[in-house]
């Protein structure tokens, strides 16, 4: 089966290599994201579609920049360019 991850795939660069290699010995793909289903905008164009106060969307792009940076304690259990 193909591979959603969660970003990040790994915290070390060893491990992320190892990780895409393995998807391409298994022939099979592998996708990181970013979940944000759950940011109030996000959940705000959710609502506004399943509430009728907008037709039914064809297409919809959206770009979201954190408003500041991210509390300590996420920095400090984070990964990526957090390490």
């Amino acid at each position: 089966k193909d591979i959603f991850c969660e970003k990040p795939i790994a915290t070390e660069l060893d491990e992320t290599i190892q990780s895409v290699l393995f998807a391409r010995e298994k022939g099979v793909k592998l996708m990181v994201a970013l979940q944000r289903r759950f940011d109030p905008n996000f959940m705000r164009v959710k609502s506004a579609i399943m509430d009728g106060e907008i037709g039914s969307p064809v297409q919809i792009r959206l770009t979201s920049r954190d408003p500041s940076p991210p509390p300590k304690k996420y920095v400090e259990g984070g990964g990526g360019i957090f390490k």
